[in-house]
């Protein structure tokens, strides 16, 4: 029977320094070494970067936003472990036993993943309440995980959950993904080849540039995918009228909408617009349209609609969205940081940014200034606000399941909902 998050012992950083020691000196075959057998341990936050723990076993141990980066995990064991929101950037987790374990939120981008074992397995169930994720009784959880350019040639992967995980450019060729939940990934430009995707689901996956040649499709589901094909209308970037577009918008802006014309790119799919930048966004019209990926750092999208837009992987860094509406987007794995959304003053009053019913998913808002923001049935789960200035945004009915909010500015009435 798995432990109990009472059960799991605490140890120190100094433990941790003398038993990867210690293991280092057992693979080495020195007198007085020991291999790291560290199970039912709680290592939450603790230093393993750059470590060399080849061969350990951590089985039924938590790690939860422990720096786990560039370390050699290679044929380690995981079985059960709880490694949610930990950093495994570019580490060597070869042959390692991930069967049963949680990996929501972990950056596991640059990981080497070869020949991994993600076989159903038996997953923690903690005393605590929610603190085994989804109540899941089985699959591997790699939810949300960034594993970009990761290796996992071969593996094993029958019944995991990759479900919104970002698997862009991942080496899945002859993987076993039988069963296997794939809701939401970003699988672009990731190689197939050979895979078994039986009764596995994709849907709403981002699968552009996908090599698929010679899968095992029975019972795929590749519902509401988006790849190269045109998800709305295209905007001809050499279109002869798009700059007179322009120039209305900017007049329509300067004249207070007494000339020119709102620019309305609404249902467009602007994914291959290269000089997305230079068009003049603010206060434009742009509901359901599609910025899948794009790089929109540094833009002016001030007291514009962007009403159930798709910002899935954008990069939307320093962006100014005062006063906008972005009332139902997929913000799924964007990058907001430091942008700016609090009110926009427009002569003696403001227009506060609405982002109501948003998907934040796995979003990172760190040092974002969101104040006054209105989330009300938003999900932020998963997402990190390190930093980021909350003071009189509204949260009611907004989903806030493991958010990562250290260092954050939030009201005193609001701060209950992120530590309950």
């Amino acid at each position: 029977m798995a432990p109990s998050d009472t059960d799991l012992r605490p140890i120190s950083q100094k433990e941790l320094d003398q038993a990867i020691k210690s293991h280092i000196m057992y693979n080495e075959g020195s007198v007085g070494g020991a291999r790291a057998v560290l199970t039912d341990r709680d290592m939450s936050g603790l230093n393993f970067h750059g470590a060399d723990l080849t061969g350990a076993d951590f089985s039924n141990s938590k790690f939860t936003r422990s720096n786990m980066a560039e370390a050699n995990f290679n044929n380690s064991v995981f079985f059960g472990a709880d490694l949610r929101s930990a950093n495994l950037e570019n580490a060597q987790l070869a042959r390692a036993d991930f069967r049963g374990a949680q990996v929501s939120g972990a950056n596991l981008r640059g990981a080497d993943l070869n020949k991994a074992d993600m076989r159903k397995g038996q997953v923690m169930a903690y005393s605590k309440k929610g603190d085994n994720g989804s109540g899941n009784s089985g699959r591997t959880i790699f939810s949300g995980a960034r594993m970009s350019e990761a290796n996992l040639n071969g593996v094993r992967a029958s019944d995991a959950d990759f479900t919104d995980a970002d698997l862009s450019a991942v080496l899945l060729v002859d993987a076993d993904l039988k069963n296997a939940k794939l809701i939401g990934a970003n699988l672009e430009d990731t190689d197939l080849t050979g895979a078994v995707l039986t009764n596995a689901d994709l849907s709403h996956t981002i699968i552009t540039g996908a090599k698929m040649e010679s899968i095992e499709r029975g019972g795929l589901s590749l519902e509401g995918a988006i790849n190269e094909d045109l998800t709305g209308i295209e905007l001809d970037q050499d279109q002869a009228d798009l700059k007179s577009m322009l120039l209305e918008h900017v007049q329509w802006i300067e004249t207070a909408g007494k000339a020119g014309k709102q620019l309305n790119l609404s249902s467009y799919d602007l994914r291959n617009v290269s000089k997305l930048k230079s068009l003049p966004l603010t206060a434009c019209r742009a509901e359901k349209a599609n910025f899948v990926g794009m790089d929109m750092q540094n833009m002016h999208l001030q007291s514009a609609h962007f009403e159930q837009s798709d910002f899935r992987d954008a990069n939307l860094t320093n962006s100014d969205m005062r006063g906008t509406h972005f009332d139902g987007s997929n913000f799924t794995r964007a990058t907001l940081k430091g942008i700016t959304a609090c009110p926009l003053k427009v002569g003696n009053g403001q227009m506060t940014t609405n982002m109501s019913g948003c998907n934040f998913k796995y979003a990172d808002l760190e040092h974002a200034d969101l104040r006054n923001v209105d989330f009300t049935g938003a999900d932020l789960s998963y997402c990190n606000l390190d930093g980021a200035d909350l003071r009189g945004a509204t949260f009611k009915d907004t989903k806030l399941s493991s958010v990562y909010f250290e260092d954050a500015q939030i009201d005193d009435d609001a701060l209950v909902l992120f530590v309950k």
